[in-house]
């Protein structure tokens, strides 16, 4: 992932080790860095059901705004209200020498 581009982030989430059931989920809450806010379901947020990962659109603004080593997390809110934090992943985004928006 370079800055600058739109890119989709995949993102898989588990609950002890097991696979998320998005039968029982009311909304997901995907913070990248602390300054970029995804909520699913969303048009910025899909779900593939093939592959059960997430799908993040991040705009180049979004990955303009992204430091070299960067965190994402997601919280789960379930139908029953019960709210789960993810582990804290930690990735990173090449840099790019253009910082224009096209």
């Amino acid at each position: 992932m370079t800055k600058g581009n739109e890119f989709e982030l995949s993102v898989d989430i588990t609950i002890n080790e097991a696979p998320l059931n998005i039968d029982e989920v009311d909304m997901i809450e995907f913070t990248v860095n602390d300054c970029i806010r995804k909520i699913y379901p969303s048009p910025f947020v899909y779900y593939n059901d093939n592959t059960g990962k997430f799908l993040i659109y991040l705009t180049q603004e979004d990955t303009f705004s992204l430091n070299y080593n960067f965190l994402i997390q997601a919280r789960v809110k379930f139908n029953t209200g019960l709210v789960f934090a993810s582990s804290i992943e930690k990735t990173s985004i090449s840099e790019c020498l253009s910082k224009e928006i096209i």
